[in-house]
């Protein structure tokens, strides 16, 4: 018995051969040989597609597994009719089983939409679950893919993804359901992390305020403004701290690291809704948008005045501040602004070099018969002087106690004139300094 193909009217058909031998002596040749053919071409047919079906069996169990490890359930819709069946991974087996059917699968899921997904996302998961709005999306994407989060439990949203595609002969939409809070979480962390990372890499490790990376990265983002003709008017203040050097010689690094630090506390206070920036190891830039560069020269006022004040008192930072706002008709860009505010700021570092000369000449001068005003005097003085500033109006107050030689002045005189303080001993020989030479006789 043998099995064989056939050529038979130009097509394959599969046949079974018999062969029969007759013999009435076996010692001697057979008498008689019968040859019979037998069209077996069905049987085997089916015995083919028998092992093509369970072929196919295996490898849609394969898939189904690979499937049911990754997504927590599987919709079959039928396109046309709607009509679905939902799988679900057994839980025990680990394969997908039917877990639900019904007829109309956007019905159902217009329904459960208000149930089950997150508020927020509600509408986007309607709008998308759109029989119509798949087949669409679908003409131009092998899939489709859709994230949003469900309510679970408590309230608490879970994070989902919806994944859409065709069957392969396109009759079906295949929609996989996979809960991705996982992987969200983990993802999250990761952007956390590196999110800390880059701030790590843009803060300044000694005074914890933005560095010159992040200047150069806002900087940018200005020049592109400027450049689109889309900016806002701006101001670039650059501070300098006055005696850093001599500091870090005489009192050491960690002195000096102190200083620096409390120079950025005093900027970042008065200048506190602005972006400060450490640009340089004794240098800072602040920027100066909106309400505060509408404010910028009460601030810069406020900040001087309180360097003076430093000055007057010997303690305290002595910071250099220079100010320049941007110009459209003649700045094309931040570099120029900045350069103006920097060279305003070495004007201001030699003004105030000036302001501490003339209060150490002061005070390395001959006090030993000086008499102290006492602090009741001093007392009546300022409330004298609050009475005349009252009306003032823009014109300078000198209030001076003869008997101490000691006198009060107007800030606007003192910041004016480049005087030590609003309080002083001995004004008379520190003003003779503000007039001219040819004046000074008369």
């Amino acid at each position: 018995e043998t099995i064989s193909r056939e050529y038979v009217d130009r097509s394959d058909v599969w046949c079974r051969a018999y062969f029969i031998m007759i013999n009435e002596d076996e010692k001697r040749l057979p008498d008689e040989v019968i040859f019979a053919v037998e069209n077996i071409d069905d049987e085997i047919k089916a015995q083919l597609e028998l092992k093509e079906t369970k072929q196919k069996s295996v490898t849609y169990s394969q898939i189904a597994e690979s499937l049911a490890a990754q997504y927590d359930l599987i919709y079959y819709v039928n396109a046309e009719t709607c009509y679905y069946k939902e799988f679900a991974t057994h839980k025990i087996y680990g394969e997908l089983e039917v877990q639900e059917e019904g007829e109309d699968f956007f019905g159902a899921a217009e329904k459960n939409a208000d149930k089950i997904i997150y508020p927020e996302d509600r509408p986007r998961i309607k709008l998308f679950l759109n029989k119509d709005n798949l087949i669409t999306q679908l003409d131009s994407a092998s899939h489709i893919v859709q994230d949003y989060r469900m309510v679970v439990g408590n309230g608490e949203p879970q994070y989902t993804r919806m994944n859409v595609s065709w069957s392969s002969d396109k009759t079906h939409f295949i929609i996989c359901i996979e809960n991705r809070e996982e992987f969200v979480k983990k993802e999250m962390e990761q952007l956390q992390a590196l999110s800390i990372a880059n701030e790590t890499a843009r803060r300044d490790s000694l005074t914890g305020i933005r560095n010159m990376t992040a200047y150069q990265e806002f900087e940018a983002g200005l020049q592109k403004d400027i450049e689109e003709k889309n900016i806002e008017t701006f101001g670039i203040a650059i501070c300098d701290l006055n005696d850093l050097k001599i500091i870090n010689d005489t009192q050491g690094h960690k002195a000096g690291d102190e200083y620096i630090k409390e120079a950025c506390r005093l900027i970042c206070r008065i200048f506190a809704h602005c972006p400060v920036f450490r640009v340089g190891g004794d240098e800072f830039a602040v920027i100066l948008k909106e309400k505060e560069y509408n404010d910028r020269n009460d601030l810069v006022a406020a900040f001087r005045r309180q360097i003076e004040d430093n000055v007057r008192i010997g303690s305290g930072p002595v910071v250099a501040l220079g100010l320049a706002d941007f110009m459209p008709s003649n700045d094309a860009s931040v570099e120029e602004v900045f350069k103006r505010a920097d060279s305003r700021m070495y004007e201001d570092k030699s003004r105030l070099k000036e302001v501490k000369l003339r209060r150490e000449s002061y005070s390395a001068g001959d006090t030993s018969e000086r008499v102290l005003i006492t602090e009741d005097r001093k007392k009546k003085i300022d409330a004298l002087f609050a009475s005349y500033d009252v009306v003032s109006d823009g014109t300078y107050v000198y209030l001076c106690d003869m008997r101490y030689d000691f006198s009060r002045w107007s800030k606007n005189a003192v910041d004016k004139y480049g005087l030590p303080s609003e309080y002083m001993y001995g004004a008379g020989d520190i003003w003779e300094n503000c007039i001219h030479p040819d004046d000074r006789e008369a």
